[in-house]
């Protein structure tokens, strides 16, 4: 979920929006799908190895992307 929202944060230039969009979009959005697999993933091994596979997959490529657009000196000359 981090993730999500730092990717967030490259796209909106104030840091108490990103913060925002996570809280009311990205959160709810994870809890949801908590809710609609929780039951599977508690009931099948395989199904739980092949969800934490999927994610660590995603956190992956959405460190690898915000590696890439963060630019730490426009962010200490814009956001002050």
């Amino acid at each position: 979920m981090a993730g999500l929202s730092s990717a967030a944060a490259c796209y909106i230039s104030a840091t108490e929006s990103a913060n925002l969009f996570a809280g009311l979009v990205i959160l709810p959005a994870f809890l949801i799908s908590l809710v609609i697999f929780g039951k599977l993933l508690t009931l099948s091994f395989v199904a739980l190895c092949v969800a934490c596979l999927l994610v660590l997959l995603l956190d992956l490529y959405l460190f690898r992307r915000n590696l890439q657009k963060f630019q730490r000196e426009e962010i200490l000359t814009r956001w002050q």
